[in-house]
């Protein structure tokens, strides 16, 4: 798939999506985004995890899903 095309789709994921993306900052530097949202049973889904290509690989994925995990406790704590 040429750069094109991958550019409109991610636009178009982001715009059908807006509402569950969650933007990950690093020392107030914007690195990427995940979308995460509560389903009906009130348990919380995680879709995607992007990071741009400088912050990947650099061991901060789990300090990233633990965050995540911290700030959607209480939804978790209710699935339990």
């Amino acid at each position: 798939m040429n750069e094109e095309i991958q550019t409109k789709l991610f636009v178009r994921y982001i715009k059908e999506n807006v509402k569950n993306i969650n933007i990950i900052t690093i020392k107030e530097e914007k690195i990427g985004f995940f979308d995460g949202k509560i389903l009906e049973d009130n348990t919380f889904k995680i879709d995607n995890i992007v990071i741009i290509k400088e912050y990947q690989y650099r061991e901060i994925e789990e300090a990233i899903l633990n965050e995540i995990m911290f700030e959607n406790k209480d939804i978790m704590k209710k699935r339990n």
